[in-house]
């Protein structure tokens, strides 16, 4: 009679292919303009972008136009939407329901998160990009009625006006890894600053240290033709305050989230 053995070696596993950096990059971009949500909301940045460019080329005065207040009036009205897209990348695995399936096929969360801040880094460079382009034509449209609008847009107002565009989509990335949840998460972006510009407002002592965090304010600067360095000090402060405190414990939130 004979009898089976069973074996007792290892486990043969199959090789897998990690997903680079990259790719999941790539994926969360992709993610951002998948869900209605997300294609609103560029759909209208763009369309913001456009109408401004119409509304400047023929409200401004002649003597009043120029690529560099194009772009820095266009950024400005571009990067208050910006944060909303930060939180939606943060949150959408919680909102969409794909934290099983995203967690399950990459493990290590930080990855993941890591690639979200790509993504949104790189969607920042590109509003930007766009509403330099925007800019131009407005500018080209503006000289061609008559204007006399100058094409000198210093190095300087491109860069701060990028970093004011990364900072506002990640600090929304954080407050979304912070909370979870896109709705507290957009209310809480917007109406703690609010309270904060009320509390300064009724009670004036508090108008000199509340400037260090004025998240709003702050961020406007950045598209000043001219920054200080006192400006640059209120942004710091602030970029530790809204964005690595919700981001340092959002990350811990996030490492210790059951999936379900």
């Amino acid at each position: 009679m004979m009898t089976a053995t069973a074996y007792a070696g290892p486990a043969i596993r199959p090789r897998t292919k990690k997903a680079s950096l990259r790719r999941l990059t790539v994926i969360e971009l992709r993610k951002m303009a998948d869900t209605r949500a997300g294609i609103a909301l560029l759909g209208i940045t763009a369309l913001i972008a456009i109408v401004m460019m119409f509304v400047l080329a023929f409200a401004t005065k002649s003597n009043d136009g120029g690529l560099s207040d194009f772009f820095r009036n266009t950024l400005g009205l571009v990067g208050a939407l910006l944060p909303v897209l930060g939180i939606l990348a943060a949150t959408s695995e919680w909102s969409q329901r794909t934290a099983l399936s995203t967690f399950t096929l990459v493990p290590h969360r930080e990855r993941i998160a890591a690639a979200k801040l790509g993504a949104v880094v790189l969607l920042a460079a590109v509003t930007t990009v766009v509403s330099l382009g925007t800019s131009a034509i407005g500018n080209g449209i503006f000289n061609a009625t008559g204007g006399n609008g100058s094409w000198h847009l210093p190095l300087a107002v491109l860069a701060n006006g990028l970093v004011g565009q990364v900072l506002a989509m990640v600090i929304g990335l954080a407050f979304g890894l912070l909370l979870m949840n896109s709705p507290l998460a957009i209310v809480a972006y917007f109406l703690v600053p609010t309270v904060i510009q009320v509390l300064t407002g009724v009670v004036h002592a508090l108008e000199k240290p509340f400037r260090w965090i004025d998240l709003t304010g702050n961020l406007n600067k950045l598209t000043d033709a001219h920054v200080s360095s006192t400006t640059w000090a209120h942004v710091a402060v602030t970029a530790v305050v809204w964005l690595v405190l919700p981001l340092v414990v959002g990350m811990v939130r996030l490492s210790r989230r059951e999936v379900k």
